[in-house]
């Protein structure tokens, strides 16, 4: 696994700007991952790409036999309409692998580091791969997605 030491070297800016009377606050916030320089305007942008990019999938197809995982909601329920016509959509906590979005938030917040995250997170990953009785087959989606 690569070391990310010294990762939240990454800045994080405020810009206020006079207009009329009201202030115009704009935030930029950098992705703290080395080698990403994905800037983004709110909080709520850089946990997204936090899970979506540099964290291991975080939901996965329930149905009987199916192997998707995924860390984007969007694409689950797209496969779902194409792959398993007329089942229900389980609730959110059905699908979910591990929560992307407190590590992720964690990670913005500097609560915890960006190597710790990833390890929890790639362990969890495992965990419930195991469970479900595909770690061999997730692992090929925990390499990808991880790396």
């Amino acid at each position: 696994m690569p070391s990310y030491e010294g990762a939240f070297s990454a800045n994080s800016s405020s810009v206020g700007e006079e207009a009329g009377s009201k202030e115009i606050v704009l935030a930029i916030e950098t992705c703290p991952f080395p080698e990403c320089q994905k800037k983004c305007g709110r909080f709520q942008e850089l946990e997204r790409h936090i899970y979506e990019r540099h964290l291991p999938p975080h939901l996965y197809c329930e149905q009987p036999g199916c192997n998707l995982t995924s860390s984007r909601f969007y694409l689950l329920k797209s496969h779902r309409a194409d792959n398993h016509p007329g089942v229900p959509m389980p609730g959110q906590h059905a699908i979910t692998i591990y929560d992307a979005k407190v590590l992720a938030k964690q990670v913005r917040t500097k609560e915890i580091g960006i190597e710790q995250a990833v390890h929890e997170a790639c362990s969890l990953f495992e965990e419930k791969a195991k469970q479900m009785g595909k770690l061999g087959i997730w692992r090929n989606g925990l390499q990808l997605e991880a790396s």
